[in-house]
């Protein structure tokens, strides 16, 4: 997943399993700042496909599901 956010563009991944019977927090966190909202939010699925979300408001967490289309 990247964003962009104030000018900054920040990037980091889910990885589902690193081990037998692993389990994770698959949120992902980013520092903000001051930025009211996120610019924009583009998530590559491991399928292939892109998503892209634009002006999500900053100190929410939002839950983002690939899209079926």
């Amino acid at each position: 997943m990247t964003i962009e956010a104030g000018g900054i563009r920040q990037m980091a991944q889910v990885c589902s399993s690193e081990g037998y019977a692993a389990t994770h927090d698959y949120r992902l966190h980013f520092g903000l700042g001051d930025a009211e909202q996120v610019d924009r939010v583009e998530v590559r699925w491991p399928g292939g496909a892109v998503q892209v979300l634009e002006r999500l408001e900053a100190r929410k967490v939002h839950c983002i599901q690939e899209s079926v289309e």
